[in-house]
């Protein structure tokens, strides 16, 4: 016969810490995580415009290479 572990037994032999239980009695119970969670700071609203990205220049074109001349067979 097969033995049947309950979840918490289960979430124990894994090592799975409270936080996950909480996790999931969170989820078990329809709430949120973010409802025991700090909630983080909002950043205040940037009262400056954005700093503009400078445009790369172009690169310089590639110089043509330069063929030696060719001579004549004799």
């Amino acid at each position: 016969m097969v033995p049947v572990l309950t979840r918490r037994q289960l979430l124990k032999l894994l090592g799975i810490g409270a936080a996950s239980s909480a996790a999931s009695a969170c989820a078990g119970a329809g709430l949120p995580l973010a409802a025991h969670s700090p909630a983080a700071p909002e950043p205040p609203p940037s009262t400056t415009n954005p700093p503009t990205p400078t445009p790369t220049p172009p690169a310089p074109p590639a110089p043509e290479p330069t063929l030696a001349p060719v001579l004549p067979a004799e």
